[in-house]
């Protein structure tokens, strides 16, 4: 295995995913759907049942679409061990640190997940038995949270098979999907490393349209349980600290149109997907340095990195776009 690792003592502490407010979130989406709901006549409630049908059976497809996708990204993956999903695995780090620490952290996370599903399904036993609920009714909010669920995961796949493909071009940054433990327990999603700087340079955050990347700013930084840094020109696999947090919001519209973009071959990168990663990374990516270099309460250093992170992101954008545009050009005069 191409990783180095060293024996790294972690005495830190996770925040698990508060139970309250998991409750409280689903409360308040069905609460909205409901009262939607009772300002809609019976007959768009039947149009609104078989759109929920037709996008339900959009997102499976294109699921498997970045499923596809990802699997042909674990296969070109060389820096980091991954599984399923182009994750990283975090059974590579038992040689890091002890196992029973990896391992306990494993089995804590599936004691979240399962806190959560068992969250889940209360609040779908709630709906079930609601009076005030027509069979209709039932049927569109219980959709309506199971296509939800599935955004948030096509979410997370095609802004990594996004990032991978486009930086994949570059001989600046990397970029890859963190572990589950991270994700559940620390809240990032993704991180980019630096290949010329040696090390993380950011964390990221992806979601809906509420925002939580400037409270972990505030914080101080993420925190990757299961990352790397370089030493000696080697990739050790470790822990890292204090990481810039930059958070991607899409919404559902935005997510399929970006999904349904994106062309499966990692090799071609046809015009219309390039405009789609160009409009991407501008406007969820790039525009919220500012607003994060504005925040009073963020740590200095922390504003110092988002600064060089900004300039060199708009560098290597330009420089990719430009590349692109004089190789097309070089191909049409020799037509």
């Amino acid at each position: 295995m191409p990783f180095e690792g060293e024996k790294i003592r972690w005495t830190g502490s996770f925040e698990a995913f508060p139970k309250k407010e998991a409750k409280n979130e689903e409360k308040k989406v069905i609460e909205e759907l409901k009262l939607k709901l009772l300002q809609t006549e019976d007959f768009k409630k039947e149009r609104w049942r078989e759109k929920l049908e037709r996008e339900s059976k959009e997102i499976e497809e294109l699921l498997e679409k970045t499923g596809r996708i990802e699997s042909e990204i674990n296969k070109r993956e060389k820096l980091f061990p991954v599984e399923d999903w182009h994750r990283i695995d975090p059974r590579a780090y038992e040689k890091v640190f002890d196992r029973e620490t990896v391992r306990g952290l494993q089995e804590k996370v599936e004691r979240i997940k399962s806190k959560i599903e068992k969250i889940e399904k209360e609040e779908i036993e709630e709906v079930e038995k609601a009076t005030d609920l027509s069979e209709l009714d039932k049927e569109i909010i219980k959709k309506e949270l199971e296509i939800e669920k599935k955004i948030g995961e096509l979410r997370e796949r095609v802004v990594n098979c996004y990032l991978f493909k486009y930086f994949s071009q570059s001989d600046d940054f990397y970029e890859v999907r963190t572990s589950l433990v991270d994700d559940v327990l620390n809240g990032v999603d993704h991180f980019i490393l630096d290949k010329k700087g040696e090390r993380i340079v950011a964390a990221i955050d992806v979601g809906g349209p509420l925002k939580s990347a400037i409270r972990k700013n505030f914080e101080g930084g993420a925190r990757v349980k299961f990352g790397g840094f370089f030493r000696g020109g080697k990739f050790v696999l470790g822990e890292i600290k204090n990481v810039p947090v930059i958070e991607i919001r899409l919404n559902r519209e935005e997510t399929l149109l970006l999904t349904k973009t994106l062309a499966e071959n990692l090799n071609s990168f046809p015009q219309e997907e390039r405009k789609a990663f160009k409009w991407f990374f501008e406007r969820k990516f790039l525009t919220q340095f500012e607003e994060l270099e504005r925040e009073p309460g963020i740590p200095e250093y922390l504003k110092r990195e988002l600064s060089w992170l900004k300039d060199s992101f708009e560098i290597w954008l330009e420089n990719f776009f430009s590349s692109r545009s004089t190789k097309e050009r070089h191909r049409s005069k020799t037509r």
